[in-house]
């Protein structure tokens, strides 16, 4: 199952919790369990609300950055 860029953010919130690959605006891919990030940043007073990241990696994404998903089996 894949989705393109014409999803909606609640259809890849359907993706989290699994392994998926994501690739970005600028043609990164990330492949791993997507999680939805709820850090609170201290700087600026605040949960960073809308990010996702991909776990084993360092990379936090705003849904309007995913350009496609696929889940990976």
């Amino acid at each position: 199952m894949s989705i393109d860029k014409a999803m909606k953010k609640a259809d890849f919130m359907a993706f989290v919790g699994k392994n998926v690959e994501v690739i970005l605006f600028d043609g990164e891919k990330i492949t791993g369990k997507l999680f939805y990030v709820d850090e609170y940043s201290a700087k600026y007073r605040y949960r960073t609300p809308g990010y996702f990241g991909i776990e084993g990696s360092s990379w936090a994404f705003r849904f309007s950055h995913v350009e496609k998903v696929r889940l990976i089996e």
